[in-house]
């Protein structure tokens, strides 16, 4: 939350501009991408919880490089943030890769649905109080020092408290349970074949979905503030309220889960998504696209716990972190894709084309997983395999 406040401020603030920023992003999400399935088999051999605080260990140690590069002389301050932003994202995959499959490890099956939906609920919630401390803590600093700190020298000192998160993440987790490497020294471990036609489909299935979400939520701050006319404070406020919405939901998931199965419920949600589009495109008012942002909102925070869900029970343990790492892959390239060609978009057909678009694409990512469950693509062969 602290970081999708201040981040970008920090880089700008240091005489960057929109472009090099933009670069910066991307090619962090292309690492991200890159380093995913290396970060799977990482784990799968050497475990998941170890992969996972080193993981940890090196954000902490790379965040706060990256933050310190104004140390350097000026002429090597681009080259220090793109190198520290690289070997980042990198890190980033050995714990993202990893989260899911050790989930799975040590929740018994019967738990599973409620620890991914309470997983659900607490991140939305804690990155909504980091978003108000990172807006906060800055000028309450300048008002401290007496206006001794300029603004991104603010900034960093308030970004290097996620650093410090990372460190203590890495502490809970070496009091947490092991769970055993999923790659056993074994002749029938090594003759496994991975679920290549399944990973590709789930890849392509969470890549469509996860487009259609991005093409909405991308541009959104831009259609308030451009097509409607909406004040920024409002736009925070609205943003703000809605967020936290799906959390009085949240006792609905592990219902949902159980009684319609995690491909049903995704489904739904998409379903869910492409009406919020649709209302997006056909009415534009602040209160209606409000209503059509909520439900967003709502469809978005039941489909990523059911995409992960689906991942890791359609495969045997062997390979979750294989398809978590599929799942990271579709995330990386999805938001990046939703963000080269919605602007493009919104340039040729208007906002209208941007959602009908998105509501298109939650149409087609439903057809598919019927299609697939017709073809018998998708069989959870993990469900019920011990942990």
């Amino acid at each position: 939350g602290m970081v999708s406040v201040l981040g970008n401020l920090y880089v700008l603030g240091l005489g960057f501009d929109a472009t090099f920023l933009g670069t910066l992003t991307a090619t962090g999400q292309l690492v991200w991408a890159l380093t995913a399935l290396p970060a799977g088999e990482i784990g799968a051999r050497f475990g998941l919880r170890g992969t996972m605080i080193a993981g940890y260990v090196l954000i902490a140690l790379l965040f706060a490089a990256y933050l310190n590069v104004p140390l350097l002389p000026r002429e090597v301050w681009g080259a220090g943030l793109l190198i520290s932003n690289l070997l980042l994202w990198a890190s980033v995959s050995l714990m993202s890769v990893n989260g899911v499959p050790y989930l799975m490890s040590i929740v018994p099956t019967e738990q599973r649905s409620t620890a991914f939906s309470f997983q659900a609920v607490v991140m939305p919630v804690m990155a909504f109080l980091g978003s108000l401390i990172g807006g906060f803590l800055p000028e309450f600093l300048r008002r401290v020092t007496g206006g001794e700190l300029s603004d991104t020298s603010a900034y960093r000192a308030v970004l290097m408290l996620p650093a410090v998160v990372y460190f203590l993440s890495a502490g809970l987790l070496l009091k947490a349970r092991p769970a055993p490497p999923l790659i056993q020294p074994s002749k029938k471990a090594s003759r496994q074949a991975a679920p290549l036609g399944l990973l590709v489909f789930l890849g392509v299935l969470f890549g469509v979905q996860i487009v259609g979400e991005a093409t909405l939520t991308s541009f959104l701050n831009v259609y308030y503030n451009k097509d409607l006319l909406v004040s920024t404070s409002m736009i925070g406020t609205i943003f703000a309220l809605v967020r936290l919405m799906p959390f009085f939901l949240s006792p609905l998931l592990p219902l949902a889960f159980n009684r319609w199965g995690t491909g049903l419920t995704m489904m739904v949600s998409n379903a869910l998504l492409a009406v919020a589009a649709v209302g997006l495109a056909l009415f534009p008012h602040w209160i209606a696209a409000s209503v059509a942002f909520l439900l967003v909102s709502i469809a978005s925070s039941v489909a990523n716990p059911a995409r992960s869900l689906l991942g890791q029970e359609s495969v045997l343990p062997r390979w979750r972190t294989t398809v978590n790492a599929v799942g990271s892959i579709s995330l990386a390239m999805g938001g990046a894709l939703a963000g080269y060609a919605g602007g493009r978009l919104i340039d040729l057909a208007g906002f209208r084309g941007l959602f009908l678009a998105g509501a298109g694409l939650a149409l087609a990512s439903v057809v598919m997983y019927a299609a697939g469950r017709r073809k018998t693509v998708l069989q959870p062969v993990g469900v019920g395999d011990a942990s």
